[in-house]
């Protein structure tokens, strides 16, 4: 580790502090005057697919299709809407879709057996024309199953069902190894209420899900989180600043955490949205001897200088003379009052973001690091005169 020049310390409360979503804005290049349903963003975030039955797209028949548009980079436009080839559509309505990393495997709902069902599709490549689905025999019910999740290692796929009393609720469905059968489905009872939850979208390490639910006739988002993949889903809440007094729902989170994508009908027509996160994500799961990707959003701020810290530390704040004690999910900021030599318990990422308002820091786990060990990661920004920013944080556990 290299050492950091003394910054001034003042109390947290002196600092502008920022991490959340922001407003969401609707995309008129992916969108048409009918409506517009269910996207999902693929892993690289470089390609959107939704469920739409627009007519102005050649091949269109005006039922329920699933289309897509990519963009040669995140930050870039998105290209021309096309509906998805192959076999991936039927001649019945297909509403709901999941593309895994690969892009080679996908699954969809469609009602080619009268409900709504999840159907696995493959192709060889990439590049080569879908299959055709076949029914997921193991999820499949007499009743409505639709809107699949799955984590990035494919072990865990999340839905919704009308098989339950309550009209529409979430469940899931696990594996141990990708060459094995799903298993039995299951209620998942943290993410479901007396109200119907129509769809649900859980992140690609599965520690945070996002569900549409419908309280008083109205569709809103809500998120849930848990530390690790055995832990229970905290009560879900409203995610903040997102939705509206119309219908909000069909969530899909980008890999990185900075994309929230969904269809509105704020302006009507229900319509693709997105909103976009400020301050620290992270992205891929917690595991000891893995890398973890600590993302910073900020958009406002390219530029200047910022640093990412690491605490391996299970302690519950570490007392600061003058400060108080800073919480877990801030022990970082320590750092920033520390000239030379860092303890070993920190690691620290440091750089200047760039001009899309955007870093990145890779930590590695150390192998051997026990399932269940806390750690914190924290980001600060800051000038000549101290720290500018101090972003939120977040407190994770190693993860098998």
């Amino acid at each position: 580790m290299r050492p950091l020049p003394t910054l001034w310390l003042a109390p947290l409360s002196a600092f502008a502090q920022t991490g959340g979503w922001g407003p969401a804005a609707s995309v008129p290049a992916l969108n048409s005057p009918v409506t517009e349903n269910a996207p999902n963003l693929a892993q690289d975030g470089l390609t959107l697919r939704w469920s739409s039955n627009r007519t102005d797209i050649p091949g269109s028949p005006g039922a329920n299709d699933i289309y897509e548009a990519s963009r040669p980079h995140r930050h870039g436009s998105f290209g021309a809407v096309t509906r998805v080839p192959g076999a991936f559509n039927t001649a019945n309505f297909d509403l709901t879709c999941h593309v895994m990393a690969s892009e080679t495997l996908a699954w969809v709902a469609n009602n080619t057996l009268g409900n709504y069902e999840i159907f696995e599709v493959t192709r060889s490549g990439p590049m080569a024309p879908w299959g055709a689905p076949v029914l997921a025999a193991a999820l499949s019910s007499a009743a409505v199953d639709w809107s699949p999740s799955v984590t990035a290692d494919g072990l865990l796929l999340t839905f919704t069902s009308s098989r339950s009393a309550n009209n529409f609720d979430v469940w899931q469905s696990t594996r141990a190894a990708l060459e094995q059968p799903w298993g039995a489905p299951t209620p998942v009872a943290e993410l479901s209420s007396a109200n119907p939850e129509f769809e649900v979208c859980v992140s690609p390490d599965g520690l945070t899900c996002y569900v549409s639910q419908n309280v008083a006739s109205n569709r809103d988002l809500y998120w849930s989180t848990r530390k690790l993949r055995t832990d229970p889903w905290s009560t879900p809440v409203l995610v903040p600043n997102v939705n509206s007094p119309q219908l909000d729902q069909g969530p899909s989170i980008s890999a990185d955490g900075r994309e929230l994508w969904f269809h509105s009908s704020r302006g009507g027509n229900p319509d693709l949205h997105v909103a976009r996160w400020t301050g620290l994500t992270h992205q891929n799961l917690p595991q000891s001897g893995f890398p973890l990707l600590i993302h910073l959003t900020l958009p406002a701020l390219a530029g200047q200088s910022y640093l990412v810290a690491a605490a391996l530390s299970s302690a519950p704040g570490i007392p600061v003379p003058g400060v108080g004690t800073i919480p877990l999910a801030l022990d970082p900021l320590l750092l920033l009052s520390i000239s030379g030599q860092l303890p070993a318990v920190f690691t620290d990422f440091s750089g200047t973001i760039d001009a899309n308002g955007e870093a990145t820091a890779t930590f590695h786990i150390p192998p051997g690091v026990p399932v269940g060990f806390d750690f914190s990661i924290a980001a600060v920004t800051y000038d000549g005169s101290g720290i500018v920013l101090i972003t939120n944080g977040e407190d994770l556990k190693v993860n098998p």
